[in-house]
């Protein structure tokens, strides 16, 4: 398990410098569509998009769906179903919570 952070790591960090080199090369609001597009075309561009974006759609869901399995093999009385949908209730309460206080900080920021 912790080969796996350390492996982790060290992509993050080669993506996080990646993203610092194309910055400074395309000085321009974006993400990956935004770099792929402008250093190699625009139909890559389209693609390395789409794929982000089902990478953020997907990882989380999986995520779910493994947690929800570990559980039930830690606490078989419950079924993975059940688990799933109470890390699911969990992290949507979580994020409108999160969502509502930073309004509100964001809020008083501007008020003063």
């Amino acid at each position: 398990m912790p080969l796996t952070y350390v492996v982790a790591l060290i992509m993050m960090a080669f993506t996080a410098y990646s993203y610092g080199r194309m910055i400074q090369e395309y000085p321009y609001s974006g993400s990956a569509y935004t770099y792929t597009q402008r250093s190699i075309g625009d139909y890559p561009g389209f693609f390395v998009g789409w794929i982000v974006l089902l990478d953020y759609l997907f990882l989380p869901m999986l995520n779910v769906l493994v947690a929800g399995i570990f559980l039930n093999s830690a606490i078989p009385a419950i079924s993975y179903w059940v688990w799933i949908i109470l890390i699911l209730v969990t992290i949507t309460t979580l994020s409108v919570i999160g969502v509502k206080i930073s309004a509100t900080v964001n809020s008083l920021l501007i008020l003063y």
